[in-house]
């Protein structure tokens, strides 16, 4: 196989593959969804982030307060990479309560 051949099939797979990358089981294109009740990065305000992920698969998850004080919080990146969303942790000054700092 000659060297433009090769590099002709290899472009053709990559195409393929990234075809591919975008399509659920169901075999139609995955619409990426992601909504958050906090407005995204709001630490004093309790949140709840849900949607569709790059593998079509639902989500749901609020921001609560970890057993160390800490805030972790949800929010959405969808166009910043999958899948679609991410979370943070924040130290709050005061102390986090019921999902939020005070």
């Amino acid at each position: 196989m000659e060297k433009r051949d090769m590099i002709i099939v290899v472009l053709v797979v990559l195409l393929v593959l990234l075809a591919f990358s975008k399509i659920g089981t169901t075999g139609k294109a995955i619409d990426l969804s992601c909504s958050d009740t906090d407005g995204g990065d709001n630490k004093f305000e309790i949140g709840t982030m849900s949607g569709v992920d790059s593998t079509g698969t639902s989500f749901e998850m609020t921001d609560y307060c970890a057993s160390d004080g800490r805030l972790k919080e949800y929010r959405c990146n969808i166009g910043q990479g999958d899948p679609g969303w991410t979370n943070i942790y924040y130290y709050c000054e005061n102390r986090c309560v019921d999902g939020a700092c005070i």
